[in-house]
């Protein structure tokens, strides 16, 4: 008699417990964060958000855009989306923002790892490199803020020079004037150079550098940051991957100026 008023109480505590903190499985939410969804539906939150990085988020569209979508569409949170272009940098304090990290930055607390967008050795012509050490005699164009990381990444590599540049229009120039031999770019943020070029070929991954993309947290919103947290991670298993491919495809459709029959063909084999 003395027991189970206790077990009782035990198992209803449990129960509601249980009830509170169960997350759904589509929107990933508790009852809480439900709760609080419904009474914060109709404040404002900025996001901002890179708007010309080639599959990620490109004049409204992309990876990036397509995950906002899914987001409000599921949770009922509206952001106020506010675009930038990756060569600035996000303004806001107190918004939720998309930031471009260069390879040896610290990812903090509040920051969510989006993608890493590893650098490519790109030449006009193509050259078999299997490793660094193979590369010999190349005078390579970088961006001025890359050289000393290049260059030290390349260290085993013999008798090679590099011509620092201030922007990616002038680097392809001296690619393509012959000033150098190759040039080191990140892959993804100028993809468009590449895809839409045949004379250009990739010789080399270089996987030890990579612009890291995150999404930064208000780190003050403690209730939406852990929504956007959890969200994101569900996301990322379940959707990041077609969106991704189905954006690469259609950005390599467009810059090639493919016809929708082509486009048929290409999706209709196996690789």
């Amino acid at each position: 008699l003395f027991i189970m008023p206790i077990i009782i109480a035990a198992v209803a505590f449990i129960c509601v417990y249980r009830y509170y903190n169960k997350e759904d499985s589509t929107t990933t939410l508790t009852v809480n964060e439900k709760k609080w969804v419904v009474e914060n539906r109709d404040k404002a939150y900025d996001f901002e958000v890179v708007n010309d990085y080639p599959l990620y988020g490109e004049n409204g569209s992309g990876v990036l855009f397509s995950f906002l979508e899914d987001f409000e569409t599921n949770i009922g949170i509206e952001f106020n989306k506010i675009s930038y272009l990756k060569d600035s940098e996000p303004k806001s304090k107190n918004s939720y923002k998309i930031r471009i990290l260069d390879n040896e930055a610290n990812i903090g607390s509040n920051d969510l790892l989006l993608f890493n967008d590893n650098y490519i050795i790109v030449g006009k012509t193509y050259q078999r490199i299997n490793h660094i050490k193979d590369m010999k005699n190349i005078t390579f164009g970088v961006f001025t803020e890359d050289a000393e990381e290049v260059s030290y990444y390349l260290k085993s590599g013999s008798s090679l020079s590099y011509n620092t540049y201030d922007n990616i229009t002038d680097l392809y120039k001296a690619l393509d004037t012959g000033a150098v031999n190759m040039i080191v770019v990140p892959n993804i943020m100028y993809l468009d150079y590449i895809i839409k070029n045949d004379s250009y070929s990739i010789n080399y991954y270089l996987t030890e550098m990579k612009k890291q993309v995150v999404l930064t947290l208000t780190g003050t919103n403690k209730v939406l940051d852990k929504i956007v947290t959890k969200y994101y991670t569900k996301w990322k298993f379940t959707d990041f991957v077609a969106k991704y491919n189905e954006e690469y495809l259609d950005y390599y459709v467009d810059k090639n100026n493919i016809s929708a029959k082509e486009k048929s063909t290409l999706v209709s084999k196996n690789y």
